[in-house]
C-alpha cells in the first residue's frame, strides 16, 4: 500500500468515527427527549375517552399530600380508615367528585390519571361502603369496608386501651386490643380530630410554680398527636405542652377546631387548625361560687361555635360564653338550675340533635366529683331522710336554649329514683342514653356488724341486685325508659357507635374475701359483645369514679 493510499484510508476511518460518535450522541440524545417525566401529584384533572373503569382502591394513610410530589405508598396497609386518602387505580377517572354510600366527596388532587379522595367521616363501620365513579360516559362501582378505633383511659394504669372495631369480627370488635402507653402518671383525655385522621391525647404534669391569672395555680397539660391511618397501629407524629390555669378536668373539640381545656375554674382555648403544630388562642377565669366551692365539670360549644355553655356543680348553674373572638371571650349570662349552691346535682351536659342553642343537662346525684366526704354527706341526706335536702337529689333532666344571647330554662324532665347519673349522648334512634349506678350501692353499711353480717350485706346487695351498674335509653317525647345493659359494676363514660350501639367504660366487680368483700376491675363495655374485664384495680379506685376514664370513638 501506497503512502497516499494509507493515507486516505486513514481519513476515511476518522471520518467514520465521528460519524458514529455523532450517530451514539444523537441517539442518547433523542432517547433523553423521550424521556417520560415522573409522575406526580397535581391538581390537573385527566381527559375521558370512555366511561370509568375502578381497578383498585390503594390506602395512603391520612397525612396531607402536597402537589408535585409523590404519594406516600409507605401507608399502605389494605384497611381503610376515616379520613384516610384512597388512591383509584383504574382508566378515564377524570373526575372532580367521587360518591361513598350516596354522599359527595370531592377529588381535588390527581396522581397522574388516578384521583385521590378523603374517605368520609361517620360511615358505618359494620357496613360494606360503595364508591361511585360517573364521567360523561357512564359509571362504575366498587366496594370497600371501614376500620375504625375505639380509646378507653385506663387512668391508674396509664394507658389508652385501643379497640379495634370491624364487620368481619364476632360482634364487631376484633379479639386483640391495642395499647398506647403513657409517660405521665395518668391519661387524663383522648379526642379524635374532626376529620378522624388524628388522636390527641392529653395528659396532666404536676403543678407549676408559673401563675396565668388571679395568682392560680398552673397545671401543664401534654398533647401527644397521633396519626390514625399508620399501618398496623396508631402513631406519634406530633407533641405539644399547653398550659391550664386550674386542675384540668374535661375537653372538648368545636366544629371549627377549637381545643377547650377546661379546668375547675378556668378554660383554655387552643388552635388546632394543623393537628401537628397546636397553639394556645387564651386563657378565662370563671366565675367562683361564693357559698362553697367551685368546680366546673362539663361544657359545651352551641349556636355554630360562636358561645361556650358550662356547668358549674356545686351552685348547680349554667355560664355562658361568647367565644367568637378566640382571643377574648366574654361571660355574656348565667342561669341558675336548682335552688341548692351547695350541693354538687349538676352532672353533664348534651346538646341537642340538629339545634346550635340547645342542651340538656343531667341533674341528680353526682358521684363523677365525688370523694370520700362528699359521699359520706349523700349518704348521710338519704339515710337521714332530710326532706330539704332529699327534695333537690332527685334525678332528673333539664333543657337550656339560648334566645338573644340569654339561657332561658324550658322543660323539665324527671328520670327513675334509687339511681345516680354520670354521662348521657344521644344514639342514633334519637333516644338519650345514660350511664347510672343503683344509689343502694354507696349506702351499704360497711361498718356496723361482723365481718360475717357486711359479707351478706354487700352480697344480697351485688350478687342478687344484676342492675347495680346499667345503661339506659330515655326518650325524651315519651318519657318511656330501656335498660339497655345491667352488670354489677359502675357504668361509667359512654359513646354511641353506629352500627353497634353504646361503649362505656366500666369498673366491674368480682368477689373477695378480704374487706370489702370486693374486687374492682377495670374494663370496657360493648352492647354488641358484654363487658370486658381487662385489670384489677386497687380497691380505694371506685372512689372518685374518674379513675375508671373517659373513651372516645374515630367516627
Amino acid at each position: 500500500m501506497t503512502p497516499a493510499l494509507a493515507k486516505r484510508q486513514g481519513s476515511i476511518h476518522g471520518i467514520l468515527f465521528v460519524f458514529m460518535v455523532a450517530c451514539v450522541v444523537a441517539t442518547i440524545s433523542a432517547c433523553q427527549t423521550q424521556k417520560k417525566e415522573p409522575v406526580v401529584v397535581s391538581a390537573i384533572v385527566p381527559t375521558n375517552s370512555d366511561k370509568p373503569s375502578i381497578l383498585q382502591l390503594v390506602d395512603l394513610g391520612g397525612l396531607d399530600i402536597q402537589n408535585g410530589g409523590g404519594v406516600p405508598v409507605h401507608f399502605h396497609d389494605s384497611e381503610f380508615s376515616p379520613g384516610e386518602w384512597v388512591l383509584v387505580r383504574g382508566k378515564n377517572l377524570g373526575v372532580s367528585s367521587v360518591s361513598v354510600d350516596g354522599l359527595r366527596v370531592p377529588v381535588k388532587q390527581y396522581f397522574g390519571n388516578y384521583p385521590l379522595f378523603k374517605i368520609p367521616v361517620g360511615l358505618s363501620p359494620v357496613n360494606e361502603h360503595t364508591l361511585v365513579i360517573e364521567n360523561e360516559y357512564g359509571e362504575s362501582r366498587s366496594t370497600f369496608t371501614t376500620k375504625h378505633y375505639l380509646f378507653a383511659n385506663d387512668l391508674d394504669d396509664s394507658k389508652t386501651h385501643i379497640l379495634q372495631v370491624d364487620r368481619n369480627s364476632e360482634g364487631f370488635i376484633r379479639e386483640e386490643w391495642l395499647e398506647l402507653e403513657s409517660p405521665a402518671d395518668r391519661p387524663l383525655f383522648t379526642i379524635v380530630s374532626n376529620d378522624s385522621r388524628f388522636l390527641y391525647q392529653m395528659d396532666v404534669g404536676k403543678r407549676s410554680g408559673e401563675s396565668l391569672m388571679d395568682e392560680a395555680d398552673t397545671y401543664p397539660v401534654i398533647v401527644r398527636t397521633f396519626h390514625l391511618a399508620a399501618p398496623q397501629r396508631p402513631e406519634k407524629v406530633a407533641e405539644s405542652e399547653l398550659a391550664v390555669g386550674s386542675v384540668p378536668i374535661d375537653s372538648h373539640l368545636s366544629g371549627d377546631n377549637t381545643l377547650l381545656l377546661l379546668g375547675k375554674q378556668s378554660f383554655t382555648l387552643v388552635d388546632a387548625a394543623d393537628p401537628l403544630s397546636l397553639s394556645t388562642l387564651s386563657h378565662t377565669a370563671l366565675p367562683f361560687n361564693e357559698d362553697g366551692s367551685t368546680t366546673y365539670v362539663d361544657a359545651i360549644f352551641l349556636d355554630n361555635d360562636k358561645k361556650l355553655a358550662l356547668l358549674e356543680t356545686y351552685s348547680n348553674r349554667v355560664v355562658l360564653f361568647d367565644v367568637s373572638d378566640r382571643a377574648s371571650p366574654k361571660l355574656i349570662d348565667e342561669v341558675q338550675l336548682l335552688p341548692s349552691k351547695t350541693v354538687a346535682l349538676s352532672i353533664d351536659l348534651e346538646p341537642v340533635p340538629d339545634n346550635p342553642t340547645a342542651f340538656w343537662v343531667l341533674e341528680g346525684p353526682n358521684y363523677r366529683v365525688a370523694g370520700s366526704k362528699l359521699a359520706d354527706m349523700y349518704k348521710r341526706i338519704v339515710l337521714d331522710r332530710d326532706i330539704s335536702e332529699s327534695r333537690s337529689l332527685l334525678s332528673q333532666l333539664q333543657r337550656v336554649a339560648i334566645a338573644d344571647n340569654k339561657l332561658v330554662l324550658d322543660r323539665r324532665v324527671s328520670l327513675p329514683e334509687g339511681f345516680a347519673s354520670y354521662f348521657s349522648v344521644f344514639g342514633e334512634d334519637g333516644r338519650l342514653y345514660i350511664t347510672q349506678t343503683k344509689t343502694d350501692f354507696f349506702n351499704v353499711d360497711m361498718e356496723e356488724g361482723s365481718p360475717k353480717t357486711i359479707l351478706k350485706r354487700v352480697g344480697d346487695l351485688v350478687w342478687e341486685n344484676m342492675s347495680l351498674g346499667r345503661v339506659v335509653a330515655f326518650d325524651l317525647e315519651t318519657e318511656a325508659v330501656e335498660t339497655i345493659s345491667r352488670g354489677v359494676g359502675i357504668y361509667y363514660h359512654i359513646v354511641d357507635v353506629p352500627g353497634i350501639g353504646q361503649v362505656f367504660t366500666l369498673l366491674k366487680f368480682g368477689p373477695s374475701f378480704s374487706f370489702p368483700y370486693l374486687t374492682p376491675n377495670w374494663g370496657v363495655g360493648v352492647k354488641t359483645t358484654g363487658t370486658y374485664a381487662k385489670r384489677k384495680m386497687n380497691r380505694r379506685a371506685a372512689f372518685p369514679p374518674y379513675s375508671i376514664g373517659f373513651i372516645a370513638y374515630q367516627y
